[in-house]
C-alpha cells in the first residue's frame, strides 16, 4: 500500500502537564474524559529494558521478560489523548517521580535514558516535582476506575504501555502468567487495539511510530507545552491520529472489530473485556459513523445538534483543541 498522499498536521498546541502540584486539580477533568470519550490513545515512557527478548521468543517467554522489566523498573511518563466524534482532543501527560537517575539501584538501559534526555525529559524535575505512582493509583481506585465506562484504548506496539498502565491501576506487581495478565488487562481497561498489529494488515508494519506516522500522512508538530516526540503526550496523540487515518482505509462494510483485543507480541492470548464492548464505528460512504453517545463539550448549549460521525474524505489541517473540560 502506498503512503497516504494528503498529510494530517496535528498541531501541538496544548498539553495538560500533570505534576504533584496540580494532580488533584486535573484528575476530575481526566476522569470525565475517561468516562465520555469514544476512544483514547496511550503511551508510556520508561528507562528502557534490562531483559531483552529474542525476536523468535514465544508469547509466554515474551511476557515473562515484560513482567521482569516492568516490575523491576519505574514508569517516567504516561500520556493519554482522548478523541471525540468531532476530532476534538485533549491530552494529559502525567510525570512521575519514581525513577531516580542518581540511584544505582534504579535499573535502566543507558541508551533509552539518553534518548529521553535528548527528547527533553528533565529527570531532575520529574524526581523533584513529579507524581508518586502510588498516589495516582490510590486516587484512581478511590474514583472507582474499575466500575467506570471506558473508551477504546489504542496503543502502538503497546505491550509495555498496557503492562505499565495495569501495574499503575492495580498498585501491584504483574501477574505471573500470560493468561492471568490478559484477564487483568480486560478487567482494568476493557477494549484495546494495537496499531502495530493493525498495521500488519493494512500497511506500514515494519515501521516505528515516527515512520508509521509519515507513512499514514500524520505530522505532529513539536513544541507542544515543551514536549516533543518520545515524550508520552505527543506520542499518544500521534498514535491516535495514525489510528484514525488507518480507519479511513477500511471498506464500507468493514470495521476494525476483528483486531480488537490483540496486543503485538502476545497475539495468541486475546484480551477479553468482562462484557462484550459496544460497537463504536460503522462506515457510511465517506463518513465513519459513531454509534454511541457523542462526547459533547461541557459548554455546548442544550439542544445543539452535533454530527455523529468523523469525515474521512479529507483530513483537516489540524485537530482543534478540546479546551472545555
Amino acid at each position: 500500500m502506498a503512503a497516504v498522499a494528503q498529510r494530517t498536521e496535528v498541531e501541538a498546541a496544548e498539553v495538560r502537564q500533570v505534576w504533584a502540584s496540580n494532580l488533584y486539580e486535573e484528575l476530575p477533568r481526566f476522569m470525565k474524559a475517561v468516562e465520555l470519550a469514544p476512544f483514547a490513545a496511550i503511551d508510556t515512557e520508561f528507562p528502557g529494558f534490562v531483559h531483552h527478548t529474542p525476536f523468535s521468543a514465544e508469547p509466554r517467554e515474551r511476557y515473562e521478560d515484560v513482567r521482569r522489566n516492568v516490575d523491576g523498573m519505574h514508569i517516567i511518563q504516561l500520556g493519554m489523548s482522548f478523541f471525540d466524534p468531532n476530532r476534538r482532543r485533549c491530552t494529559w501527560q502525567f510525570n512521575f517521580n519514581d525513577f531516580d537517575l542518581s540511584s544505582p539501584s534504579h535499573l535502566r538501559w543507558e541508551t533509552s535514558v539518553e534518548l529521553l534526555k535528548n527528547s527533553g525529559i528533565d529527570f531532575a524535575r520529574t524526581r523533584n516535582e513529579g507524581i508518586a505512582s502510588g498516589d495516582l493509583s490510590d486516587r484512581l481506585r478511590k474514583n472507582q476506575w474499575m466500575r467506570m465506562p471506558k473508551p477504546l484504548w489504542v496503543n502502538f506496539q503497546g505491550l509495555y504501555d498496557v503492562a505499565y498502565l495495569v501495574k499503575l491501576l492495580t498498585g501491584k506487581p504483574l501477574p505471573p502468567t500470560l493468561a492471568e495478565f490478559a484477564r487483568l488487562v480486560g478487567c482494568c481497561l476493557g477494549d484495546v487495539v494495537d496499531v502495530k498489529h493493525l498495521s500488519r494488515f493494512i500497511g506500514g508494519f515494519h515501521l516505528g511510530l515516527s515512520r508509521l506516522s509519515e507513512f499514514w500522512g500524520v505530522e505532529v508538530l513539536d513544541g507542544w507545552g515543551g514536549t516533543t516526540a518520545h515524550q508520552a503526550g505527543v506520542d499518544s496523540l500521534r498514535t491516535g491520529a495514525v489510528y484514525l487515518s488507518m480507519l479511513s482505509k477500511f471498506d464500507e462494510d468493514e470495521t476494525d472489530d476483528e483486531f480488537h483485543g490483540v496486543l503485538f507480541g502476545i497475539e495468541e492470548e486475546k484480551i477479553a473485556p468482562p462484557s462484550p464492548p459496544p460497537r463504536r464505528f460503522a462506515k457510511s460512504g465517506n463518513r465513519l459513523v459513531y454509534l454511541s453517545q457523542p462526547w459533547l463539550p461541557r459548554r455546548t448549549p442544550v439542544g445543539t445538534q452535533h454530527p455523529r460521525f468523523l469525515r474521512l474524505d479529507h483530513l483537516r489541517p489540524s485537530f482543534p483543541v478540546q479546551d472545555s473540560l
